[in-house]
């Protein structure tokens, strides 16, 4: 038995890549996450001080 999650429940995945400069060298980040705030923190967290250049989002490919 499986149970169906409600439209409610289904949340829609984006990948979102950056080109970043942290201070040393520009890199592109990519993360997948929700939306383009949750994106920002996971910088946030993983750089801590940053200057985003370039940023894009795409749906993720979910195999359902």
């Amino acid at each position: 038995m499986y149970s169906v999650l409600p439209d409610s429940a289904r949340h829609t995945m984006y990948t979102f890549k950056a080109l970043i400069y942290d201070g040393n060298r520009q890199r592109i980040v990519s993360h997948d996450c929700e939306t383009k705030a949750e994106f920002e923190q996971y910088l946030t967290r993983e750089f801590g001080c940053y200057v985003c250049l370039w940023i894009a989002q795409d749906v993720k490919n979910i195999a359902s």
